[in-house]
């Protein structure tokens, strides 16, 4: 389901995007078996704009975002360009309380959404965002 689409669940998809907003910093980030380092994790940012994922390090990254909510479980669509061609990473998520766990392939074109929510294989990661106040 692509936000902004008139649909039985528009309401629904509304809500769950306010979720999101707002700014929030990495509590953790695993890809595969190896932990990032704390001192690393701390430079990573994200905030989120209207349906507009911004990924901050030493730089910025821009994607929209598409969300099915009624997925199990729920799945987050990354949309941005590369060499002038859409790519989608394709993500799960959940949500408890302040804190928002993400999960989705690194390194990998076209990848598989992942299945779980737990960092696995080589190149499945998962990051723990955590509000800010």
């Amino acid at each position: 389901m692509l936000l902004g689409v008139i649909g039985p669940d528009k309401d629904e998809e509304k809500k769950e995007l306010a979720k999101f907003l707002g700014a929030w910093a990495a509590e953790s980030i695993q890809i595969g078996p190896k932990k990032t380092p704390d001192e690393s994790v701390k430079l990573f940012k994200l905030m989120v704009e209207g349906d507009v994922w911004i990924a901050r390090t030493s730089g910025e990254k821009r994607s929209k975002i598409r969300l099915d909510p009624t997925k199990t479980p729920k799945e987050l669509d990354l949309i941005d360009e590369v060499g002038g061609k859409e790519r989608v990473i394709r993500c799960i998520y959940e949500f408890k309380g302040d804190t928002l766990r993400v999960c989705r392939p690194y390194m990998q074109i076209d990848a598989a959404r992942p299945k779980k929510i737990e960092a696995s294989g080589d190149f499945v990661g998962l990051t723990v965002w955590k509000r800010e106040k």
